[in-house]
């Protein structure tokens, strides 16, 4: 079986300016999941779309202080720094379209 690359739109995308920093929200919708709310950020030159929610308290990630040379994003919440490339933000590459951005699925 060939897996299919797929652009999944991101509906209901909003700019946010933090500190300085463009970052977007959203909702996602990947096939076979439940949707989620998603943060979408640039780290190391590309954007990628992460939980907007932290794995610990739920609090939204959005605020969450960037550290781009640790590649972490820090929780608003507790303090914690979470991986940007790590299991608990679960990040996905994400591509600007003529509609708004898309994340690649490959399914």
């Amino acid at each position: 079986m060939t897996e299919q690359r797929q652009l999944i739109p991101i509906r209901d995308l909003k700019h946010h300016d933090i500190r300085g920093e463009d970052r977007w929200t959203g909702w996602l919708r990947l096939p076979g999941y439940t949707p989620r709310h998603v943060l979408i950020l640039r780290h190391e030159g590309r954007l990628i779309a992460v939980r907007n929610s932290c794995p610990h308290h739920g609090v939204a990630m959005l605020n969450g202080k960037l550290d781009k040379a640790c590649g972490t994003l820090e929780c608003p919440s507790h303090g914690w720094e979470l991986r940007l490339d790590g299991p608990d933000l679960a990040p996905l590459p994400v591509v600007e379209t003529k509609e708004g951005m898309a994340v690649e699925f490959v399914g």
